[in-house]
């Protein structure tokens, strides 16, 4: 990736269970070249929400 590359944000969820937190955010990269990549993040927290899953996925 480089600077030419833009996230887009297409879906986000959140919930809370057991006073736990949780947000996923699923959404593309796009870079110049007509370079894609699908995106999820995973964030959980009770206070605070962090970061615990990512994912990047090259598209076809």
């Amino acid at each position: 990736m480089d600077s030419t590359c833009k996230p887009a944000y297409n879906e986000v969820k959140a919930s809370t269970e057991n006073g736990t937190k949780a947000a996923d955010v699923a959404g593309l990269i796009t870079c110049d070249g007509d370079k894609k990549i699908d995106l999820v993040y995973r964030f959980e927290g009770t206070d605070e929400l962090k970061m615990i899953n990512i994912k990047l996925k090259p598209q076809a």
